[in-house]
């Protein structure tokens, strides 16, 4: 399953997924988060990754509306000095983000990626990545994306288990277009596994009716007309008829073999 990460609304202490990742932390969390926040919250979140009996709660960041619009401010103010595409692209993001979580606080759920170093140097980079940001300074991440490019996914995440009537794909054409592709590309992945599972099914009946023709219905039919023969040329009755019922029953069940795989 990979290290999954979630971005989700909190209410009434629950979690409702808005986005997830795996593996990956997309770039506009990171916009998301704030130095000072990630400060106070590193002991709790190392203990937490270490201690797997610890409250889930712990292990996550709670930002409040007023830290999440102050947050989003100044990764709009960032963006637009470092990238105006991803600046258009962050504004799609955090204004489907408010749309959702109302007046609720974001819930951010991260700490499992630190299993690819540590935890200490997990946040200590991401403590290190915040700062500069608030200071004006280019992060490395923003340098490659916009060198390299990067898709919406990347960005943001995965909004498919989303358990709310709102989908992000109703706040960006980008994303919509995405998601329309990777549902077209599961369904011929689908259609061409049918295919195969079909053309194996065919195959296999294939075999079925040979296995009953040369090994069942051949083999029954040599023993009726060697039965027909006994009868005939040696006269040895019970030997004849005996073959010959040995070979009905072989045929017939042959025949019944190959009409159950109709």
């Amino acid at each position: 399953m990979g290290n999954r990460v979630y971005l989700s609304k909190f209410t009434n202490e629950m979690s409702d997924c808005i986005f997830e990742s795996n593996n990956n932390l997309p770039l506009f969390w990171i916009f998301l988060l704030d130095d000072a926040t990630l400060i106070s919250k590193r002991k709790s979140l190392i203990d937490c990754f270490y201690d797997e009996e610890d409250n889930y709660y712990n292990c996550c960041i709670i930002l409040n509306t007023q830290t999440f619009e102050k947050n989003i401010d100044k990764a709009i103010k960032y963006l637009n000095n470092h990238s105006t595409e991803l600046e258009r692209r962050f504004r799609d993001f955090s204004s489907f983000i408010t749309k959702v979580k109302e007046d609720s606080p974001i819930e951010l759920d991260i700490i499992q990626l630190a299993n690819f170093t540590t935890p200490e140097e997990f946040l200590d980079g991401l403590i290190e990545t915040t700062k500069k940001i608030s200071i004006g300074e280019r992060i490395d991440e923003v340098k490659y994306y916009n060198e390299n490019g990067a898709t919406m996914y990347e960005l943001v995440g995965y909004d498919d288990s989303s358990d709310h009537e709102y989908y992000f794909e109703d706040f960006s054409k980008e994303y919509k277009k995405l998601q329309k592709e990777n549902r077209e590309r599961i369904k011929e992945t689908k259609k061409n596994l049918e295919l195969a599972t079909r053309g194996d099914k065919k195959r296999e009946r294939i075999k079925h009716i040979l296995y009953n023709i040369v090994f069942m219905g051949v083999v029954g039919l040599l023993f009726f007309l060697g039965g027909i023969a006994i009868i005939f040329y040696e006269g040895r009755y019970i030997l004849g008829i005996g073959s010959i019922i040995m070979g009905l029953i072989s045929m017939i069940f042959a025949y019944a073999n190959i009409e159950s795989k109709e």
